[in-house]
Order: C-alpha cells, then sequence, then structure tokens
C-alpha cells in the first residue's frame, strides 16, 4: 500500500471529496440526478454512517481498513448513468480503479474497487459496513421508501444475527436500533437543508457540521464519528 497519508485523515480526506470526487456526483446532478437522490448528499451521509460503523467496530476489536471503506463509499454510485436498480456497479468499480492509479499497488487498488460490487469479492467486514452505509441511507426520502417507516431491517447486517461480529456486542439489539434511529434523524435533518447546498465549496464538511451540531440528539452517531 503506498496512498499518501493524507487519505488517512478524515478532515484531509473531505478536501480530496470535495476537489476530486464530488464533480462526478455533481455532473449526475445535472445530467439525470437533478433531486439528488444519488448525488453528493447520499455520498456525504454513506461516508459518515460508513466511518460510525467502522469506528464501531474498531471498538469491538475488530481490524477494519478504513482507508478502502472511505474511498469505496465515496465511488461506490460513481458509475451511475440513471437512479433506479444500479446496473452500473462495474462502471463505479472502474472508475474507482482509475481514480487510484499510480496512487498504490495494483492489489490494494482492486481490492478497494471490489468493495463496492455486491456480486463478486470476499464479503469481509470492509465490505459488509460499505453495504450497511448504504442501506442505511435507504431511508432517504427521494428514494420513494417511505423513510423509517418503510425500512427493511432485514437488509441491515450490522449487530444482528446475520453480522459475523454479533458475539462483541454487549447490546446488540438496543445498538442496532439506536444506530438505526438515528440515521434516520440526520437524514431528516440533512435532507431538509439539502437545497441550500448545491454550491457549497465545503459540502462534506457543511453536512457534517449538522451533525456535530446535534450531539445530544444523536449521540450514538457522534461518539463513533471523529
Amino acid at each position: 500500500m503506498c496512498l499518501d497519508e493524507v487519505y488517512s485523515s478524515w478532515s484531509e480526506f473531505a478536501k480530496i471529496v470535495q476537489t476530486e470526487i464530488f464533480p462526478i456526483y455533481t455532473s449526475h446532478e445535472e445530467k439525470f440526478d437533478q433531486y439528488g437522490i444519488h448525488g453528493k448528499m447520499h455520498i456525504s451521509r454513506a461516508l459518515i454512517f460508513a466511518e460510525v460503523l467502522s469506528r464501531c467496530y474498531l471498538s469491538l476489536g475488530v481490524t477494519v481498513d478504513l482507508l478502502a471503506v472511505r474511498l469505496s463509499t465515496a465511488f461506490h454510485d460513481s458509475g451511475r448513468q440513471g437512479n433506479g436498480t444500479d446496473i452500473w456497479e462495474n462502471e463505479s468499480v472502474k472508475i474507482c480503479e482509475t481514480h487510484l492509479m499510480s496512487r498504490c499497488d495494483d492489489k490494494y487498488r482492486s481490492y478497494i474497487a471490489s468493495l463496492i460490487s455486491k456480486s463478486t469479492g470476499e464479503w469481509d467486514v470492509n465490505k459488509h459496513i460499505m453495504h450497511d452505509a448504504d442501506v442505511l441511507e435507504i431511508m432517504r426520502p427521494c428514494a420513494g421508501h417511505g423513510g423509517i417507516s418503510g425500512f427493511q431491517r432485514r437488509y441491515l447486517n450490522f449487530a444482528s444475527d446475520r453480522d459475523p461480529y454479533f458475539a462483541l456486542f454487549t447490546d446488540p439489539i438496543t445498538t442496532r436500533e439506536k444506530l438505526i434511529n438515528e440515521s434516520w434523524k440526520f437524514i431528516y435533518k440533512t435532507e431538509n437543508i439539502k437545497s441550500g447546498l448545491v454550491n457549497s465549496k465545503h459540502y462534506l464538511e457543511d453536512v457534517t457540521s449538522i451533525l456535530k451540531n446535534h450531539l445530544l440528539e444523536l449521540s450514538f452517531l457522534n461518539s463513533y464519528f471523529p
């Protein structure tokens, strides 16, 4: 692995997302995603959820590759050419690999990109985290699934009996419900200000500030966010 250390710092990574990754999603919003269903807000929240999940597992003693999770989550919808069912995963994989070209060795680059694909690669903890972060985001109102009331919990592996690390949780049921309920509150709060952030030059930081401004109401998310 030979990625610059800047990628492993959340604050520095946020800058890279703004300058190198968000332009992809801005283009999507201009071409086919005017309502931002899979745009910058979706990616911002997915990145925040992935970070929370990663650090929760780390607190349990599980080895997590924060860098791989961040990058795969950031690029997981980059290849989209429309909304609805994602039939462009392979394109997202290619875009992720291209971004990492010359920044890390072939094996690690391929591994990071493989986390995006649901049909190939090993379902290790990093892939589960990226998947679960995206699953939590399905509660967003613009996705048309009815918010938290329509959330299908069976697709969320975290702290369920399908989680390989289920036994490590002291109170998995409570932990899982805190994550779901606070994720919905965060989605609702940030969705309401989405239109005002369209031209933000610090988009991810602005979304993150909403989380940090609600320390008590979003205590679980904040307890694991850097």
